[in-house]
């Protein structure tokens, strides 16, 4: 049986981990609460007691973590898998900015190489295994690591041999997500004050040009008022926040982006609970009052 770590078992990492085990690999993991540790304990996944113990056990580490502190806490440090990983890869699924994996790239250990490879689907790509993973680093790498991607993925991209590549070319993604995601809002919005059928909508734009996967996605949930997260609020206002910084630093204006950071942080939070980010539409809703 292949082995293989895996840190972060989140709304997209859960499931990456049972197609995983599925395709025949016994993982480790370390967690952060208890409720973490119950959720791999009862998919039969490993627990180790601090990152730096993944290197007793595997050479290939999945991390699939929120953000970059997130990354750089368990890679650095004492404790960190980088203080005792000599020979091995390290799969970069979070997403962060281009220069910051350039940076976890620049501190691995001689003999450990860093796979840049951010997602693209969300938790529903994640549970059909039908994820698309945008890679850059050294092509031999990337080719060794196919047996893993293979497991959740539908297509495997290659941006290029710099590490950061990749998280540029996923930042293009969020980007082009949170204005649909705003859209489609705002479309539910406004044809509820039109006196349209949300279901009439739905059946009309979807044979139409202004159709997209996010308004199939989330139109369904709008019309049940199901926030439940996919790409969570939190997760696309650091997204255009992070898009933001790279267009300022390109030179580039990005409007829209910029309204949907916006909207994103103006929306009202469920407390304790992630929300998807279709729940923007309750900045409409309010107004609309």
């Amino acid at each position: 049986m292949k082995t293989l770590g895996i840190i972060g078992l989140g709304a997209i990492g859960q499931p990456i981990a049972r197609q995983l085990i599925d395709g025949g690999f016994q993982l480790y993991t370390t967690v952060r609460s208890e409720r973490s540790r119950k959720k791999a304990a009862d998919m039969g996944i490993q627990i180790l007691e601090h990152n730096r113990d993944f290197a007793r056990v595997a050479d290939r580490i999945l991390l699939i973590v929120s953000n970059y502190d997130q990354c750089a806490a368990c890679l650095l440090g004492d404790n960190g898998l980088f203080s005792t990983l000599k020979k091995g890869t390290v799969i970069l699924s979070s997403t962060v900015a281009p220069g910051e994996a350039e940076i976890l790239s620049a501190a691995c250990p001689e003999g450990v190489t860093l796979v840049d490879a951010p997602v693209s689907g969300g938790a529903p790509g994640a549970e059909k295994g039908t994820l698309v993973a945008i890679t850059a680093g050294e092509q031999q790498a990337v080719d060794s690591c196919r047996d893993i991607f293979d497991c959740y993925c539908r297509k495997l991209v290659y941006a290029g041999e710099v590490p950061g590549q990749a998280q540029a070319l996923k930042a293009v993604n969020q980007m082009l997500v949170s204005i649909h995601m705003t859209a489609t809002a705002e479309a539910m919005a406004f044809s509820t004050a039109l006196g349209i059928d949300p279901s009439v909508m739905f059946e009309t734009i979807s044979e139409c040009a202004g159709n997209s996967n996010i308004f199939q996605s989330r139109m369904p949930k709008l019309m049940a008022g199901d926030f439940s997260a996919g790409a969570s609020l939190e997760t696309l206002e650091k997204d255009t926040r992070l898009c933001m910084d790279l267009s300022d630093a390109a030179g580039v204006p990005c409007y829209l982006t910029k309204m949907c950071h916006n909207l994103f942080s103006r929306t009202p939070r469920a407390e304790n609970q992630a929300e998807d980010a279709c729940s923007v539409i309750r900045l409409y809703q309010n107004d609309m009052e």
